[in-house]
């Protein structure tokens, strides 16, 4: 019972860490839409909000298995996407075909940071 305690903390740190920074990621480029300050550039940020913490957090899910470090870029992945799902049910919004690629694409950067994650641990 203990190691799945360990196991279900070392992913809820990921996920915090995940959330927590597209928190703060959405209230600067928020901040800067508001003030007009890089607006163009904010619309290209805007996506990758999301998408870079996952992969730092699945880079360091990674870099801490010693096999298989695909299997936690996808758990981290399906975690992200469960909250964004849910959310969005909540707020009744629907979905779409450009929404499923991102949420792929989730997925996908997920499973890469966490195969560079495991693969840095085998290089040193």
């Amino acid at each position: 019972a203990y190691i799945l305690l360990g196991d279900v903390m070392k992913y809820l740190k990921v996920y915090l860490f995940v959330v927590i920074c597209v928190l703060v990621s959405t209230f600067l480029l928020g901040t800067l839409s508001y003030f007009n300050i890089l607006a163009s550039f904010c619309n290209y940020l805007k996506s990758m909000v999301i998408v870079i913490p996952c992969f730092l957090g699945s880079y360091y899910l990674g870099s801490k298995v010693t096999k298989q470090g695909y299997l936690e870029g996808v758990k981290l992945g399906l975690m992200v996407l469960l909250s964004i799902f849910l959310i969005r049910i909540i707020l009744s919004k629907g979905l779409n075909i450009y929404l499923f690629i991102y949420y792929l694409s989730i997925i996908v950067i997920s499973v890469i940071g966490s195969i560079l994650g495991i693969n840095k641990k085998a290089r040193d």
